[in-house]
């Protein structure tokens, strides 16, 4: 996926503006993945998509930065399916639940209960 697909995909699906400025930022502070280049632009891999669809998210409901970081890290790890993984990491987020738990639930299409 290009850059101006990944905006318009974003924008259609989130609601927000999501620059090429933006996820170069976001690479830059650690907060996503790297994203592959193909020639002069972003080559958006699936993997890149979601990562970035839950980093937009989360960015959007005004998380701090580290803490975005960390559910990313931990929500899209290997171990992703991992349902004590999951359920950790939510823990921890537990001051933002009223927050993030519909925001990852609208995202993923997953219903999380503590």
């Amino acid at each position: 996926m290009k850059p101006k697909d990944l905006e318009r995909y974003l924008h259609a699906k989130l609601g927000v503006q999501v620059s090429d400025t933006t996820v170069r930022y976001w690479e830059n502070i650690g907060l996503i993945s790297p994203v592959p280049r193909e020639k002069t632009h972003r080559d958006y891999k699936p993997a890149n998509v979601v990562e970035i669809e839950l980093t937009a998210t989360l960015d959007k409901i005004n998380l701090p930065k580290d803490i975005i970081k960390d559910v990313v890290s931990d929500l899209l790890s290997p171990d992703e399916r991992d349902p004590y993984c999951v359920q950790e990491t939510l823990t921890t987020l537990n001051a933002y639940k009223y927050k993030i738990i519909p925001a990852i639930e609208q995202l993923f299409g997953w219903f999380i209960m503590f």
